[in-house]
């Protein structure tokens, strides 16, 4: 639709509206390093009625070459607490030079749903603003769990799960999608930080496995300062995903409780993908914090 060049001075960062080279489309941007040295490109896009952003950074397609295999970690249709109603974005684009068959594979608690998209051409891409309710109709009621897509060889995916809130606008969250090489095994640790819970604030938690095995793992929450304020062991089905509304209450932690991080060890199973959903009480806008090893 349009293109332009810029020039980023060496340490410094440029931010630009893309409006300004196109208005009222859905679709996708590239970028490319034309000399110099390296560069982290993001987008913000920003929710005109609530003016609440999602960050989201690039995404080579050398990385997602390949892996027949990717997760979302979580998907939604459901009415949350404090008023909240999410539901879930996605966009699929074939970065190769061939097209391709897709299966979306939605598991919940005790169901799996599945989609067929064949010959997704290269270079396209298809985009769903309400996922569970466009793919999978059948599904009725309030429903959440985990998306496994499987390609002819791999795919660019962009996530958004949203607080809907009609006429007012959207608070939503970018959750990016997973492969192999970004998941905790067996006897692996890693860790979620800026976790909280007070009157303002509260600390979702969740953890999606990847291979098919029942998976056994770890929560510790610890203080700034490094003390134990609690843990709990959790099992997690295969392929699908438990999320810990609330894991402070559910550890037993009470109180006011800062800024805090949370340590998590995979104890035996397979391998998952875990994150924090740490919601604004009074909005319902969430930030998504994944799992660092």
């Amino acid at each position: 639709m349009a293109n332009s060049d810029y020039t980023i001075k060496p340490y410094s960062f440029l931010q630009q509206n893309v409006g300004a080279l196109a208005s009222n489309f859905v679709g996708f941007a590239t970028v490319e390093v034309l000399s110099g040295g390296k560069i982290l490109s993001y987008l913000s896009v920003v929710d005109w009625k609530t003016s609440d952003a999602i960050f989201a950074c690039h995404q080579k397609p050398s990385i997602s070459s390949g892996k027949r295999h990717q997760l979302v970690p979580v998907i939604a249709k459901a009415k949350g607490g404090y008023g909240s109603n999410w539901k879930t974005s996605l966009s699929i684009y074939n970065q190769e030079s061939s097209s391709q068959n897709i299966s979306l594979d939605f598991y919940t608690g005790n169901s799996k749903y599945t989609k067929t998209i064949n010959n997704l051409q290269k270079n396209n891409q298809i985009s769903y603003g309400d996922l569970i309710t466009e793919v999978f109709p059948e599904v009725q009621g309030n429903a959440s769990g985990s998306l496994h897509i499987n390609s002819t060889n791999g795919l660019i995916l962009a996530s958004r799960t949203y607080n809907d809130q009609g006429e007012k606008g959207t608070y939503g969250q970018f959750i990016p999608s997973a492969s192999d090489e970004s998941l905790l095994k067996v006897n692996e640790s890693g860790f979620i930080s800026q976790i909280l819970s007070n009157s303002s604030f509260r600390t979702n938690m969740g953890f999606t496995e990847f291979e098919g095995k029942n998976t056994q793992l770890k929560v510790e929450i610890y203080s700034s300062e490094g003390n134990k304020l609690g843990e709990k062991v959790y099992s997690v089905e295969g392929y699908r995903n438990l999320q810990i509304n609330s894991i402070f209450e559910d550890i037993g932690i009470s109180g006011d409780i800062s800024y805090s991080y949370a340590k998590i060890t995979c104890l035996s199973g397979g391998s998952v993908f875990a994150y924090a959903s740490v919601v604004d009480n009074k909005t319902g806008d969430a930030i998504f914090i994944p799992l660092k090893e």
